[in-house]
């Protein structure tokens, strides 16, 4: 798959522009570091192309759910094709059960179970500043009320069709974050990767983390984490 010019970049990935096709992109996962707030986690061999195959395992389950994706399809080693969009500027956060972080804010006790699935609007001010908390923040983008109202039932239906998923193959999904594109026809797309990046990935009978809080600790084995993911996945 030829990459022309490069369209964004976040932490784990980089978006190109097809040279095959104007309607398709060529995403790239890479080994780069993940910050979390001060801490970067280290860069390993080989954490682009399991991120790449663990996010297809997930699209590929939400396109059986009937649920909308940008994946295309995958491209070999660390790279896959998606379907071309424009990015939504907000992210949403879908939280099944406290993390760390949502812990020190709630003071609610960290790895207990959420009595209902909480999901919270990020609006991304302007480009280099953090997401910012909070809905008034949409009235600085180009965020209108029908496409909150849409990430909202969409981010609904991509929980019901992971977390049960998930959990029958040992792993928790205790919070993660998604991003929304319209295509060319102004169809809402789930975007972005799920990976061990932007998923809080847990072990369900030990609460173990799988995820990036892996690799910014000392833990042994931080480099099987996602290996360990996707072996649960394609079981």
């Amino acid at each position: 798959m030829g990459k022309g010019a490069l369209i964004r970049e976040t932490p784990g990935m980089r978006v190109y522009q097809s040279d095959a096709s104007a309607d398709r992109f060529a995403v790239e996962f890479t080994n780069d570091a993940v910050e979390c707030g001060a801490e970067k986690s280290p860069m390993f061999p080989g954490k682009g192309a399991l991120n790449m195959k663990i996010a297809a395992a997930l699209f590929k389950r939400l396109e059986d759910c009937g649920v909308a994706t940008h994946f295309a399809r995958e491209a070999g080693g660390s790279e896959m094709e998606t379907v071309a969009a424009r990015i939504i500027p907000a992210r949403v956060a879908v939280r099944n059960m406290v993390s760390d972080e949502f812990a020190a804010r709630t003071r609610l006790a960290a790895g207990s179970i959420l009595p209902v699935t909480i999901i919270e609007f990020n609006v991304k001010m302007d480009a280099g500043k953090e997401f910012q908390p909070g809905m008034r923040a949409r009235v600085y983008t180009e965020v209108t009320d029908g496409d909150v109202k849409t990430m909202r039932t969409r981010a609904a239906q991509v929980n019901k069709a992971l977390q049960p998923f998930l959990y029958k193959r040992g792993i928790a999904l205790a919070d993660y974050y998604l991003e929304f594109g319209k295509d060319s026809n102004d169809f809402f797309r789930v975007c972005g990767a799920l990976t061990p990046d932007t998923c809080s990935f847990w072990s369900r009978d030990t609460l173990e983390k799988l995820d990036k809080d892996r690799y910014l600790r000392p833990m042994r084995g931080s480099e099987t984490a996602a290996g360990i993911v996707l072996k649960a996945l394609t079981a």
